[in-house]
């Protein structure tokens, strides 16, 4: 599910106020929830599942092996948006080349492990835990599980690590996210992530509101 920067800043605002968005698990110490990060330092991951065309995503249009490879599949070099005399990105990363341009992001080419054995499930494993030894049926904590549990485990803070799910009713947290000292939230969706009353009883979500509030001082 794609989120715009409007719904984007719309969820976050719902994300960060105690008073409107609180599930069970934030009935926690409201001062220690709403206490600021010191550093003022967010990491996001996005993470797209499935299949990703690299040579048709940062095009090496400059190489004639590349054409002769994709008759029918390669971006024609006048339509590249071009980043060097060597490689550019497709035709539709207009705004991605606008923050590459602004020096706003990087891309970091030929990520892998070695000698890979092709198959998706264990290099799905390898990702998540961002180990080359790990092994999808042993697989136990994820790169940024074990992230949170070395910087995080001292936080009350429920909402250190969140999970954004693309809001289509799965809740499934990313193995990535496994950690074994600090338990990252799942969201579906922004628009979900607040009270759920009847539309024929508004007044019951301001109530509880009011409820939350009172109680948490």
């Amino acid at each position: 599910m794609a989120h715009s920067r409007r719904d984007f800043l719309k969820g976050t605002l719902s994300v960060l106020s105690l008073s409107l968005a609180a599930p069970t698990f934030c009935f926690q110490s409201s001062t220690s929830f709403g206490a600021p990060n010191s550093s003022g330092k967010v990491l996001v991951v996005v993470q797209l599942d499935g299949g990703n065309d690299g040579l048709n995503t940062v095009v090496p249009y400059s190489d004639n092996a590349y054409y002769t490879a994709r008759p029918n599949l390669a971006i024609a070099e006048n339509t590249v948006l071009k980043v060097s005399d060597k490689v550019g990105f497709h035709p539709s990363m207009s705004k991605f080349k606008g923050l590459f341009d602004q020096n706003r992001i990087a891309v970091i080419q030929n990520i892998g492990y070695p000698n890979p054995n092709l198959s998706h499930f264990q290099s799905r494993a390898i990702f998540n835990r961002a180990d080359p030894a790990t092994r999808e049926e042993t697989f136990q904590l994820g790169w940024l599980g074990k992230y949170g549990d070395l910087k995080l485990s001292n936080t009350d803070n429920p909402l250190s690590i969140i999970n954004l799910g693309d809001g289509r009713g799965s809740l499934a947290l990313p193995k990535s996210l496994v950690g074994d000292k600090v338990i990252a939230s799942s969201i579906n969706s922004f628009p979900l992530y607040q009270f759920q009353t009847d539309s024929k009883y508004p007044s019951d979500r301001n109530n509880q509101i009011n409820t939350l509030v009172k109680s948490n001082g």
